[in-house]
């Protein structure tokens, strides 16, 4: 992933909180994974309760036991089941060479993406990170926070060189819509980066989730779907079109010149009532235009 790339992936952010679209794209820095392989990866909050089949599952609107044959529906129910509850979310991918004994050798990129919303007061904060390896050293590319309220958006972008910039916007949408668009923030890369097949049905805290597995990648970059090995992951999902959480990882094979790379992206879900977002310390100076 290039500096180019996570400096357009941070921007995607401040597109939904002015009122648009859903999220098509792939934010604070977050511990790196000792995973250097998937091959042991144990995914994380899986369940292990059965609950039926996945024959007999009330799959959502976009799923299926063949898998997700449009992401889009899928997102879209995952919003509006969202609406009128808190949520709090991470979104992450990251990258980093693999030397030839198969360890973790250096860290190539990482972006990520936290969301806190209360749907109540009508608060939100979106913060995205993107960073890159350049010079033997982590570089910020882009660090963005931005709080979404009833009628406003304030946000503070970060460049490389540290410089930071604000901005106030008035959104083309009313706060529940934004907030059920930002919810899906990094659904769609990993749904859509692989074919997946339903594998069973689990129970967790009383809520019956369908589990898939990836069988094969489709990103856009058709060198890296033919290279892949070591494919792991998997995504949760209940009736009501709620992504629960989803991981998926591979390796990328190296050559000669290139060594192996190691991906992964993870996106975990916390739907709850009791989430809080206070003022951000740069608030005021957003509010009078960065004076």
């Amino acid at each position: 992933m290039t500096a180019r790339t996570l400096a357009t992936l941070c921007v995607v952010g401040l597109v939904l909180l002015a009122g648009c679209g859903g999220l098509s794209g792939d934010a604070a820095e977050t511990p790196v994974s000792n995973e250097t392989d998937g091959q042991n990866a144990t995914p994380t909050g899986t369940p292990t309760e059965s609950a039926g089949s996945v024959e007999e599952f009330a799959y959502p609107a976009g799923a299926s036991a063949d898998g997700f044959g449009n992401v889009s529906d899928l997102a879209d129910a995952h919003g509006e089941a969202l609406r009128g509850q808190d949520v709090e979310s991470r979104y992450q991918r990251i990258s980093w060479e693999q030397d030839a004994s198969g360890n973790q050798s250096s860290l190539r990129s990482v972006f990520t993406a936290d969301i806190r919303s209360d749907f109540e007061s009508e608060r939100l904060l979106l913060t995205t990170n993107g960073s890159y390896v350049g010079q033997d050293r982590v570089q910020t590319v882009s660090l963005t926070t931005s709080l979404a309220t009833a009628n406003e958006t304030y946000t503070r972008s970060v460049d490389r060189t540290g410089n930071a910039t604000y901005s106030v916007d008035t959104p083309s949408s009313d706060f529940a819509a934004r907030h059920a668009s930002i919810s899906t923030t990094g659904i769609r890369p990993i749904l859509e980066g692989a074919n997946w097949n339903a594998t069973e049905v689990t129970q967790r805290n009383g809520t019956k989730l369908v589990r898939y597995e990836p069988t094969g990648l489709t990103t856009d970059d058709q060198a890296t779907n033919e290279n892949a090995a070591n494919l792991t992951g998997q995504v949760l999902v209940d009736e009501d079109g709620v992504v629960h959480g989803a991981e998926l990882g591979f390796v990328v094979a190296g050559n000669e010149s290139q060594p192996s790379q190691v991906v992964r992206y993870d996106y975990d879900l916390n739907a709850s009532s009791d989430v809080t977002v206070e003022d951000p310390d740069w608030l005021d100076e957003a509010r009078s235009g960065g004076a």
